[in-house]
């Protein structure tokens, strides 16, 4: 069980990365469908 001292240190650094993950997920999908769009496919 982490204490109050060591979540910053354990926690921060992971829900950043997660944070930056879902990021590129959301622009991945953006130019997913703009490329889908742009070639008309079903």
């Amino acid at each position: 069980m982490l204490n109050n001292q060591q979540y910053p240190l354990v926690c921060k650094p992971i829900e950043k990365a997660l944070n930056q993950q879902i990021e590129q997920e959301k622009l991945l999908n953006q130019v997913t469908t703009q490329i889908r769009q742009s070639l008309e496919l079903p």
